[in-house]
């Protein structure tokens, strides 16, 4: 196989992040997924979700009740979220959402594109056909949790379904790091997580739509007795 068929064999696989690109932790899953697409040669590249949507209140939600008065381009808010829509998401055949998730559920971007990825595609019944039609998008997920009260699992999966189905694809896996327990502040293995979310991603285009799988992989710590105390009075030998 020459140089040229093999690029235009690839098959693309886009990491969306929901955070800060300085968020070290959400980092470390969105670059494991990135080595996972690439070491079966997939061509990889990331996006930030700020990047489209930079304003994650913006999500009013009026085109479900308003669709007669508006026309099929319901949404009413102007950002990088339709153009994103028809341009990389369109040419995917896969994507990974990485995103923490806290106790009251999703941050706030990713709680912004869920909700108007649904509003979006409602109404836009040809954007929702070119995303069908052109590849069954297969769709994974690796999530931080922090809290012991992230109540928010119980409905992740029905969440992350609709949103699979919303482009016009399946869900595969979602993998989530579990940080709760342990002391508060300290140093935690996060490397058990990241070798899931790579072996996500290796798997991601080679699994049957029909199967689905939910992994919680935890993130213990590694030197719980030692805390990280910040504004604390003593030495410095004494802060760690």
């Amino acid at each position: 196989m020459t140089t040229q068929q093999y690029r235009a064999n690839a098959r693309k696989i886009l990491v969306l992040v929901s955070g800060s690109r300085h968020d070290a932790l959400i980092m470390g899953f969105a670059r494991a997924a990135l080595r996972g697409a690439i070491s079966v040669g997939c061509y990889a590249n990331i996006r930030f979700i700020d990047q489209f949507i930079p304003d994650p209140v913006a999500r009013c939600c009026n085109c479900r009740n308003d669709l007669e008065r508006i026309g099929d381009r319901c949404c009413r808010v102007r950002d990088g979220l339709d153009t994103f829509m028809r341009g990389e998401l369109q040419q995917a055949d896969g994507l990974i959402l990485c995103s923490r998730l806290h106790w009251h559920g999703f941050t706030a971007h990713m709680e912004a594109f869920l909700e108007r990825t649904r509003c979006s595609l409602k109404p836009d019944q040809a954007l929702r056909r070119a995303l069908g039609a052109r590849r069954n998008i297969a769709m994974g997920a690796a999530l931080l949790m922090e809290d012991q009260r992230a109540a928010c699992l119980r409905n992740v999966e029905s969440r992350m379904q609709e949103c699979a189905q919303n482009i016009g694809g399946h869900m595969t896996c979602i993998t989530t790091g579990n940080c709760t327990g342990g002391m508060p502040g300290a140093e935690r293995d996060y490397r058990a997580a990241h070798t899931a979310t790579e072996h996500m991603a290796r798997g991601l285009l080679f699994v049957s739509p029909n199967d689905f799988t939910m992994q919680c992989v935890p993130c213990t710590p590694i030197k719980e007795e030692q805390r990280i105390t910040v504004g604390a009075w003593g030495s410095l030998p004494d802060i760690r």
